[in-house]
């Protein structure tokens, strides 16, 4: 009856998006790990790389979760 729905019409572009996200942020990690793990700079990066892999996690699950609700 409903075969014709495609399930990933309803996907948001930044669901589509991680994986491309999460090895462009792993590649920064390894490179600033071997430039020096106690740097500040290497500390900012990784709390930045962190705030945005949670945000885009957070911003997916909503997106499912409000797919599941129509």
């Amino acid at each position: 009856m409903f075969s014709h729905i495609n399930p990933y019409r309803f996907k948001g572009r930044s669901s589509e998006n991680i994986p491309k996200f999460l090895t462009i942020y792993a590649f920064l990690i390894i490179f600033a790990y071997f430039l020096g793990e106690r740097d500040r700079l290497f500390m900012r990066l990784l709390s930045t790389i962190v705030r945005e892999v949670l945000s885009l996690l957070k911003e997916s699950k909503f997106l499912l979760r409000k797919k599941r609700d129509f």
